[in-house]
């Protein structure tokens, strides 16, 4: 009888660490393999979040060390390509990536609380986006360029949030807004966004996210679904909760800031140091209500119309009999009842014969 295969989950008996429980023993040796094989000065020069999330995303493979030193190794090559070095460096100027407004505009995302450990709450409308025109406006690189200022800005507010409640997060929930998807989100030209995004995001950003849930899925969500979830690593589908209510509970809308350079917005929610002074930070106020229309005056009654009253409404509403004269008034249509028939053939001449004439002999 063949044995039941082993997940990676059951192989390791050691519990999962909590984000702001401290580095263990095995943790610590694995640092310390990082170190050598990088090197103590380009250790030191890794930062201390980006390496917990290594060291503890990679915890449940069968080589915990060398799967640890290979994803960070390939990552931190990856960083320091001119490109990506280029946004991440711009992020503590204030920079954003060329067009960032655009990008605002056309995909909306941001923060928009706090849950009960500490995590940010980041609302992403996927569904939102006019994918035809956003696959013309938005090629790989530029996309990508963009998503890499939103990780790294949202990296920045997960360090805001383990300084001020005093413990280290490190991953942040994120609602995926599917309100008004359609089957050209489905189109070859925005699977390869999505696919461009899942794969470099997935092995740079390890541990980053603990849940996603989907709201206001359409129908056509199904479809869509099946596929874009084989591009997913199984431990994050894991992570993914869909919510089939219609209606959930109400989400501030995060709206762009119209400046290149915003400031520090508080959050509506009893929690005012939820705040990034970047450009990904939005304006976290609720979407007034719009304003009330005016009530129109009631409608004037219509005329009476001209035409002759019949005897039983004369009856009824008191009415004097019409002095028209009878010639003056239209004739009526030809019923198809049989006492309108029989009027209408007694009202008809009779037709005289026309005499036959007699021919001469």
């Amino acid at each position: 009888m063949r044995r039941p295969k082993v997940t990676l989950a059951l192989a390791s008996q050691a519990p999962i660490p909590a984000e702001w429980d401290c580095l263990t023993s095995a943790e610590f040796a694995v640092c310390k393999s990082v170190r050598d094989r990088l090197g103590a000065e380009a250790f030191e020069a890794v930062p201390l979040d980006t390496l917990v999330c290594f060291v503890r995303g990679y915890a449940q493979e069968k080589d915990w060390h060398a799967s640890c030193i290979e994803h960070l190794t390939t990552t931190l090559a990856w960083r320091a390509e001119p490109a990506v070095a280029t946004v991440i460096a711009n992020l503590d100027r204030e920079l954003p990536p060329p067009r960032r407004l655009d990008f605002e505009a056309a995909f909306q995302a941001g923060p928009v609380g706090r849950d009960r450990d500490g995590h940010a709450i980041i609302l992403e409308r996927l569904g939102g986006i006019l994918a035809r025109e956003f696959c013309t406006a938005w090629p790989v690189g530029a996309f990508m360029d963009q998503c890499i200022y939103n990780k790294e800005a949202t990296r920045s507010l997960c360090r805001e949030l383990s300084h001020s409640g005093g413990r280290r997060v490190y991953k942040v929930i994120i609602i995926l807004d599917l309100a008004g998807l359609n089957m050209q989100h489905a189109s070859r030209a925005f699977l390869g966004l999505l696919q461009a995004y899942i794969t470099q995001f997935n092995n740079a950003y390890p541990e980053f996210m603990s849940a996603m849930h989907f709201i206001n899925a359409p129908l056509v969500f199904n479809a869509v679904w099946a596929m874009v979830r084989p591009m997913i690593d199984p431990e994050i589908l894991a992570k993914v909760h869909p919510n089939p209510s219609p209606n959930p509970s109400p989400i501030p809308s995060p709206h762009p800031h119209p400046h290149p350079h915003p400031h520090p917005h508080p959050h509506p929610s009893p929690s005012p140091d939820l705040t990034l002074a970047l450009t990904l930070t939005p304006a976290l106020t609720p979407t007034p209500p719009p304003a009330p229309t005016p009530a129109l005056p009631p409608a004037p009654p219509p005329a009476p119309s001209p035409t002759r009253c019949t005897s039983t409404a004369r009856r009824s509403s008191g009415a004097q009999p019409s002095s028209v004269p009878a010639s003056a008034l239209p004739r009526r249509s030809v019923t198809a009842t049989s006492r309108g028939r029989a009027r209408w053939r007694a009202s008809r001449p009779t037709p005289t014969p026309t005499p036959t004439p007699t021919p001469n002999p």
